[in-house]
């Protein structure tokens, strides 16, 4: 991460000449990229283990498979992210907006639990492992949905709309939720996932500074002043 006192240096090598401008960057100075191609796999692998362990035990009624599904989650990503209290932060957000919205859905019947085992509490569990999981993916393995900078808003939103509904009947299919009104039910899931994504995606962006776009950072080669600029300023 780039420090003010780096960014002051930077900012003393920007020199003018008429309409153009050069600017150096001095050495040790550093840039952030995204999570590495190693991070983005192991919590892929990770999200995607934990969201079957969750599906898979709730077809069985093994309430408790999705919340130890979702603490191994958690642990891996924790011990991958270079600043763990503000990812872990993010996610407790995301699983509180998600689990809002989730528990209404159930209530308004649009999704039910297959197994008869399934109580409010631990359909509300279960519903926040699934949140969980998916919260460490936002900053890693779909760092590419919160690095967009132009219609951000628009791609989570289709992004949410068609991959929201499409886990539910996944889940369907599995044995682990049922949707009582079939068409009217992935309306329903659709429509709230084209405004939740949107809205997670936001929350793990401005996490994002503090949290995994730090733990690539890398050196910056220092550039040479060009003689013209170097003319400039004499």
């Amino acid at each position: 991460m780039i420090d003010r006192s780096a960014n002051s240096a930077a900012a003393g090598h920007l020199t003018s000449s008429g309409t153009s401008a050069v600017l150096t960057t001095p050495p040790g100075s550093v840039v952030r990229s995204g999570p590495s191609a190693a991070r983005k796999f192991i919590n892929f692998t990770a999200f995607q283990g934990a969201w079957f362990a969750c599906v898979l035990g709730a077809a069985r009624g093994w309430w408790w498979a999705a919340p130890v599904a979702a603490l191994a989650a958690l642990a891996v990503h924790a011990a991958l992210s270079p600043s763990r209290r503000a990812e872990l932060g993010m996610v407790f957000r995301v699983v509180l907006l998600g689990l809002a919205i989730d528990v209404g859905l159930v209530l308004a019947g649009v999704v039910e639990m297959r197994h008869g085992s399934f109580g409010m509490m631990t359909t509300a569990a279960w519903f926040a492992s699934l949140w969980a999981c998916f919260a460490t993916t936002l900053n890693s393995s779909m760092a590419w949905l919160t690095n967009l900078r132009r219609r951000r808003i628009l791609v989570a939103a289709l992004f949410g709309a068609l991959g929201g509904p499409a886990a539910y009947m996944a889940g369907e299919r599995l044995g682990a939720v049922t949707l009582p009104h079939a068409s009217w039910s992935l309306a329903v899931l659709s429509a709230e996932w084209a405004l939740l994504t949107p809205l997670v995606v936001l929350i793990a962006a401005r996490c994002s500074p503090r949290c995994g776009r730090r733990s690539g950072s890398l050196p910056v080669t220092p550039e040479p002043v060009s003689a013209r600029a170097t003319e400039a300023r004499g």
